[in-house]
């Protein structure tokens, strides 16, 4: 989902601990170093890393820079390969068929072979299945601290996390709507606290 989508979720995290400044800097070669990694030429069911902000096709950000004023923007690209359920088991059907018609005499199949035959399927499958690509921005507000990714999505939110950490080397924790609010309850000169909402028991 994009930045400038006519709606979007989004899911606020915190960087825990203190970020070194001079981690500014390298951003860009780590992006790079963690970016994404075509898959269309291999059989891999899985691809994801950073890609420019501006051209889910670009990498290396040629087509422009990661820094826009005191932030850095840039998108997660997951590409994958799924094969249908139904075609799958349509063409073990027609390989089970296959080898019953070479053999009359066949009675039954071994639980290994099945599975050697399923396993030959699926790559020969994923062969002629294209990955579906899709992409996540991701705005980082360096000064304050916080980070916006702009989905909901329980699988793409554990890539992000975990692909977050191994690049730049930080921790992240999730702002729930009550810890947003505990953040600005000074400014707002308010005890959240006192909102919330009672259960009685009858």
């Amino acid at each position: 989902m994009g930045f400038f989508s006519t709606s979007s979720s989004i899911t606020r995290y915190k960087i825990v601990g203190e970020v070194d400044e001079r981690l500014w800097e390298n951003i860009p070669d780590l992006l790079k170093k963690f970016s994404f990694q075509d898959i269309d030429e291999v059989v891999d069911e899985l691809s994801f890393g950073w890609v420019c902000f501006d051209n889910m096709l670009d990498n290396m950000w040629n087509t422009s820079s990661p820094y826009k004023g005191e932030y850095v923007v840039f998108s997660l690209r997951i590409d994958k390969r799924k094969i249908s359920p139904a075609v799958f088991k349509k063409y073990y059907q027609l390989a089970l068929k296959e080898i019953a018609d070479e053999d009359k005499d066949l009675k039954f199949l071994p639980k290994n072979k099945k599975q050697e035959i399923k396993e030959n399927l699926r790559l020969r499958l994923l062969q002629k299945t294209l990955p579906v690509p899709s992409v996540t921005d991701v705005i980082w507000d360096f000064k304050k601290g916080y980070v916006y990714l702009f989905t909901t999505n329980k699988s793409t939110k554990e890539i992000f996390q975990d692909l977050f950490i191994r690049s730049f080397n930080l921790g992240l924790v999730q702002i729930t709507p009550y810890e947003l609010g505990k953040i600005y309850e000074k400014e707002l000169e308010i005890n959240i606290d006192k909102y919330k909402p009672q259960i009685f028991a009858i």
